[in-house]
């Protein structure tokens, strides 16, 4: 990489063509700087020495206080690249150690299948009964804060930590004017952590190690590692959580029979008065995604089964996912028509912290200029109707907006039975180019594909399972 260490006036010759004994003061390096900047000075960093002077660099790192103002300075004098952050990072001096941990081929290891899971988990949470899983779309989970989270880790640099992300994921939203969702972030946030605390022993990716909330998490990563060692939870553990867990007991040996059997059982147990006593809506969504994945462990079939108690146990389907994801020889891969490969895929894209950006903006853009109400995005975007907003280096958030570039109206003191969420949109848009897809195919006279023999065996087992619930009117 060729290193530059010059003040703003200095890079404004320089892309102005005024610049090249400007550019002789650099020097080419292996590594990242392990010194700040000194003065209003910055550093200005190319993959290799730069041609010709209006070449842009493909990252500044600049000290933590400046960053704001230097973004207010950008969108002034550099018009001629609006937004700025769309050719280039910037990034500050803090974070340099974790920049050089970045890696250039993303990994998940063991967490493939738990990232997935948590991914489609809360992508659901935001539209109970209104969506099949098997049309939820792979733009609907680059929504999430568990994309954002999934990829973070696979990119094995969590840049400023698990806190950061969160708040950056929130302001994209913020600015941008997202309705409010169902799911709240904390209680999200509060389940990665659990998850961080369950894999931190595995060197086979960098994972911050944080602490639980409470003991009660301490307690959940205890029953999830003897879940995934033993495929399920003893008495003496249960007993941490509960008085009678006995209950529990008689409940899992009904949980062997039948899947009728199993939906009748958890049915009863969830809407039973052992449940109600359990006064801790984040150990009863725990329970409820334990006994929702022993209906049919390792898949994300029944879904339905929780929808009619989430008001009740908001986090149910993110510990659905989880278990399902710990789970051996699951079927998370393959479930919603095969978005779980299709996430893992897109969270593998690789990344090289001096090539160019794949977002739109970065999130410390953004809020420049945002800091105008009326401010309407005016700048190319790769999709009209989305924003795709980099939050840390590599790690992106797809926020849908208006065709004319105005964000969303906040709609979150309206009731949410008549908000209508950007995140919907995305999945009806899906649904819609899937059903003119085959429109099409009618109208030309191009025959259909046969459905496979395992495809309609598959589609017969889930009505069958599906037709069972209904039989049974789960009803809270």
């Amino acid at each position: 990489m060729w290193i530059l260490e010059i003040t703003r006036g200095e890079f404004l010759d320089i892309l102005a063509g005024r610049g090249d004994s400007i550019l002789l003061k650099g020097h080419q390096s292996e590594s990242l700087p392990d010194s700040p900047p000194v003065g209003d000075k910055m550093f200005y960093i190319w993959e290799s020495k730069p041609l010709k002077g209006h070449d842009l660099p493909r990252l500044i790192l600049i000290e933590k206080e400046k960053i704001k103002d230097f973004m207010a300075w950008a969108t002034t004098f550099l018009g001629d690249y609006h937004p700025f952050t769309a050719y280039l990072r910037v990034i500050e001096w803090d974070h340099i150690d974790d920049l050089n941990l970045m890696k250039t081929n993303p990994f998940l290891g063991d967490l493939e299948d738990i990232c997935s899971a948590l991914i489609i988990s809360e992508a659901l949470s935001q539209y109970p009964k209104r969506t099949s899983i098997e049309f939820l779309t792979p733009l609907a989970c680059a929504s999430t804060y568990s994309y954002c989270i999934s990829r973070a880790l696979a990119l094995g640099s969590m840049i400023g930590g698990l806190d950061r992300i969160t708040e950056r994921w929130l302001l994209a939203r913020k600015l941008t004017r997202q309705p409010q969702r169902k799911l709240k972030v904390n209680s999200i946030q509060r389940v990665w952590r659990i998850v961080f605390n369950l894999y931190s022993q595995k060197k086979q990716i960098n994972i911050p190690i944080l602490e639980p909330v409470n003991d009660a998490s301490y307690e959940m990563v205890h029953a999830l590692t003897e879940y995934s060692e033993l495929g399920g939870i003893r008495r003496q553990t249960w007993a941490r959580f509960v008085k009678h867990p006995d209950e529990l007991l008689s409940l899992e040996e009904n949980m062997q029979g039948p899947i009728e059997k199993r939906v009748l059982a958890f049915n009863d147990f969830i809407s039973g008065p052992f449940f109600s006593y359990i006064n801790d809506s984040f150990f009863q969504s725990f329970m409820c995604g334990y006994l929702a994945n022993r209906i049919g462990p390792g898949s994300l079939d029944h879904v339905h089964i929780i929808w009619p108690y989430l008001e009740m146990c908001p986090e149910a389907l993110l510990w659905y996912g989880i278990f399902a994801g710990i789970t051996p020889k699951n079927e998370i891969q393959s479930s919603c028509k095969g978005l779980g490969r299709r996430l893992i895929r897109d969270l593998y894209a690789q990344e090289q912290l001096l090539n160019m950006p794949l977002s739109d903006i970065s999130v410390d853009e953004l809020a420049i200029l945002f800091c105008n109400e009326k401010y309407e995005i005016d700048f190319l975007r790769g999709i009209s109707s989305l924003l795709i907003v980099e939050i840390s280096p590599g790690v992106s958030v797809f926020l849908k907006i208006s065709e004319g570039g105005k964000v969303q109206e906040d709609k979150s003191g309206d009731k949410v039975a008549k908000e209508v969420s950007s995140d919907d949109t995305l999945v009806e848009l899906g649904n819609t180019i899937r059903k003119l897809g085959g429109l099409y195919k009618i109208l030309s006279g191009k025959p259909l594909k046969p459905k496979s023999t395992t495809q309609k065996k598959s589609k017969q087992k889930n009505k069958k399972a599906s037709l069972a619930g209904e039989q049974l009117k789960l009803t809270p």
